[in-house]
């Protein structure tokens, strides 16, 4: 059976939950990309965590045990080495669109993680996950954006900018399995399966 979007968070949540809670301490968390919203909303804390600092483009508005700071995914300079507990990150890795900034990303985190947790979506599953649509996502940029361009695809209206089907069409670059791999060589990755088919990955070392 085809689960919700809601209860494939709910099952991820209890995975990282159950690793994070195996840390015999109170924690301090780093949410690279993150949203007090999905925390909350998808009853991710782990009773641990004395801390939970959300890194975002954005400052968001934040209580006890949430901490709110602008800063960049791909340099964590202003953190120490093993600065966190945990690191934390949800579909954030697969919004930068080239590889070097996500091969940056990667490497911060493990610098700055004692632990790390990080789920991202695969690149091989045969739905395209913005639009909804069948193998859309292995097109070439060049090709998904006259597509963009010309007709409505999936979810998305047809735009009549071709500067904005360009950046709809570059704006996202999701991960294989060997790639992951090759940027966390020290992790497990879980895979989420969806009829035989990877859905997304889970990506971390919770449990060494």
């Amino acid at each position: 059976m085809l689960k919700s979007p809601q209860e494939y968070r709910k099952a991820r949540a209890c995975v990282f939950k159950h690793l994070a809670e195996n840390i015999e301490r109170a924690i301090t968390i780093l949410d690279v990309g993150g949203t007090v919203e999905y925390w909350k909303c998808d009853a991710l804390i782990p009773f641990n965590a004395k801390r939970i600092i959300l890194l975002n483009l954005f400052r968001q508005n934040v209580s006890n045990p949430f901490e709110s700071t602008i800063g960049d995914a791909c340099d964590l300079s202003s953190y120490k080495d093993n600065s966190f507990d945990v690191v934390f990150s949800n579909s954030t890795i697969n919004l930068l669109n080239n590889a070097c900034d996500q091969a940056s990303m990667a490497s911060e985190m493990r610098r700055v993680a004692k632990k790390y947790f990080l789920q991202t979506p695969n690149h091989y599953f045969p739905i395209d996950w913005r639009t909804k649509v069948p193998f859309f996502h292995l097109l070439s940029p060049h090709a998904q954006s006259l597509f963009f361009h010309k007709i409505n695809v999936g979810t998305y209206r047809r735009t009549r900018s071709k500067e904005k089907a360009t950046k709809l069409a570059t704006r996202i670059r999701n991960l294989t399995y060997s790639e992951l791999k090759t940027l966390f060589p020290d992790a497990s990755i879980i895979s989420e399966q969806v009829f035989g088919f990877s859905k997304s990955f889970m990506v971390t070392n919770l449990h060494k």
